[in-house]
């Protein structure tokens, strides 16, 4: 009996350095690597992330059997300024999740359950040291926290997530580059975070 099959096989892994380390059998990976694509992690196509939102958005909605939501205009900017841990599949949970806490009204960014992140949590709590007067990036986080609130609308993961990064800028003399990088977010990322958590924005 003949037969005609197509293998598709997806991994996260780095199946070069997997074999090279033995965990994967190498006639395997060589029998599999017919033709590679590789697709980059949701947080490097910040540009797709609005679209994919606006689909998974009509169609929760008609699963749902409601009519589409308004989306708010703070959405899309803190939608991209996440930095999307499980991709495109955690994006369209956290939307579905959202059209459900909306209940048919406008989607805003307080509907957006973020998954908690680890390195934000550990940045967020820096091993003990001595007392040092506050930064001008923390007294500017300070003044907008008692004067904007819009900041009321953030959920509690962006909350940490605000915290870590100005405890990165403290920790970096306002330094963004250095503060991205101990964050291991992007420059972009953090750029976008600094406008949405309404932190003025040091100089380099």
């Amino acid at each position: 009996m003949k037969i005609n099959v197509r293998f598709i096989s997806a991994t996260n892994r780095d199946l070069p350095a997997e074999v090279a380390a033995k965990r994967f059998r190498h006639d395997l990976y060589f029998r599999l690597d017919g033709i590679t694509l590789m697709i980059p992690p949701l947080r490097e196509r910040k540009d797709r992330i609005a679209s994919l939102a606006v689909r998974f958005i009509e169609s929760g909605a008609a699963s749902l059997g409601r009519p589409v939501v308004r989306i708010a205009p703070d959405v899309f900017p803190a939608l991209e300024a996440y930095d999307w841990p499980g991709n495109v599949r955690e994006l369209k949970a956290v939307i579905e999740r959202g059209l459900l806490l909306a209940r048919g009204g406008e989607l805003g960014v307080r509907h957006l359950a973020f998954s908690p992140r680890i390195d934000a949590v550990a940045a967020a709590s820096p091993v003990a040291a001595p007392a040092a007067p506050p930064t001008a990036v923390a007294v500017a986080a300070a003044s907008v926290d008692a004067d904007d609130p819009a900041l009321a609308a953030l959920t509690p993961e962006q909350h940490d997530q605000r915290r870590a990064l100005i405890d990165a800028l403290e920790k970096c003399s306002g330094n963004q580059t250095k503060a991205a990088r101990m964050l291991g977010i992007s420059r972009t990322t953090m750029v976008n975070r600094l406008k949405l958590f309404r932190i003025s924005r040091p100089r380099d």
